[in-house]
């Protein structure tokens, strides 16, 4: 995406008006309030831009499940499409074999959700 300007937009826990951010690699490498410091990609003057949600208890995401290694990518992009960037995956209710699934698909790429796995059992 690139330098993205905003109206308003939530830098360090601050509202700022305006402000912007610069991203590299699919994550975010500055913001800032204040003008941005070249013209931007995109400029959303209307809008307010604040960090991605945390979600920490889901079981997956759009109809697709965590405990299911093919649904695993489509429940993490249904959440990033509606501003969920990280989740912990709750495997409670799966059966052991099952939660490896979940477990092992972390750490994400880049423009996928990150997700984490829990169980109900400690490891070990």
């Amino acid at each position: 995406m690139g330098l993205i300007a905003a109206g308003t937009m939530v830098v360090d826990g601050r509202l700022c008006r305006p402000g912007w951010l610069e991203t590299a690699g699919g994550r975010i490498a500055a913001a800032a309030p204040g003008p941005p410091p070249r013209p931007p990609d995109r400029d959303y003057p209307d809008c307010t831009v604040v960090p991605g949600f945390i979600d920490m208890h889901v079981h997956g995401g759009g109809g697709a499940s965590y405990t299911d290694a093919d649904g695993i990518g489509e429940a993490a992009a249904f959440h990033l499409r509606h501003g969920t960037t990280t989740t912990l995956a709750s495997l409670v209710t799966a059966a052991p074999r099952n939660c490896s699934v979940g477990c092992a698909r972390s750490p994400t790429p880049p423009g996928v959700a990150r997700s984490r796995a829990s169980t109900s059992k400690a490891p070990g």
